[in-house]
């Protein structure tokens, strides 16, 4: 038996396929939502570093990766969980909140490096 065809591993929840429903649901929510933002085996990934790398922009290393999963990926990552799969309201709460700090986060990262647009000079 595999752990998701065993009967005895959540008896009373409904399966598909033979696997149970909440099991799919949270794979699916990550094959989804989360394919194109992992390193490892994403050749797409793999192929965007080596065109910037060959046209002189610094990219991170594996363990650069790391240390920047910690920073971004992660709390992405715990609050898709909390609004998606979470059941309980304070869950959702939480869910919402990481959401609301990672978009002020990303606009003031945005403010800071958005390029400066040089006005024309005025009309003589």
């Amino acid at each position: 038996h595999t752990l998701g065809a065993d009967p005895t591993v959540l008896p009373e929840m409904a399966r598909v396929a033979g696997v149970p429903w909440v099991w799919l649901e949270a794979i699916s929510l990550g094959a989804v939502t989360c394919g194109a933002i992992t390193y490892i085996g994403n050749g797409p990934n793999f192929m965007v570093k080596s065109v910037a790398e060959s046209r002189g922009v610094a990219m991170p290393s594996f363990g650069g990766y790391i240390g920047w999963t910690s920073r971004y990926l992660i709390p992405t990552l715990i609050a898709m969980v909390c609004l998606f799969l979470v059941e309980s309201a304070w869950g959702k709460a939480v869910g919402v909140l990481i959401t609301v700090a990672l978009i002020a986060e990303a606009a003031v990262i945005w403010a800071r490096h958005r390029p400066v647009v040089a006005k024309p000079p005025p009309a003589q």
